[in-house]
């Protein structure tokens, strides 16, 4: 597995991190999905599997991330943790 040094900055902390060029591609997909709702969601990558966090607005929107990430190279499992947020009921 290829992997990048990210350095992360805070206000008293500086961090260096791995990120995989796996999650790198599924960042990618995610915020050139054309969906807004997507371009805010987190993921980690750990070996080939991806993790999705944080909110979407429908389920459709977070059944939609985990089909973008079936699209990335090196994905093979994925661990779907988004909370929706507002779904309309009717």
């Amino acid at each position: 597995m290829n992997q990048t040094l990210s350095t992360v900055h805070g206000p008293n902390l500086q961090q260096t991190e791995l990120v995989s060029s796996t999650e790198t591609l599924a960042l990618d997909a995610l915020r050139h999905s054309g969906r807004t709702s997507l371009s805010t969601i987190s993921c980690k990558c750990f070996d080939d599997t991806v993790f999705l966090s944080g909110e979407v607005p429908t389920y459709h929107m977070k059944q939609l991330a985990q089909e973008v990430m079936r699209q990335v190279d090196g994905v093979r499992r994925i661990v779907n943790r988004l909370d929706v947020t507002r779904e309309n009921k009717c």
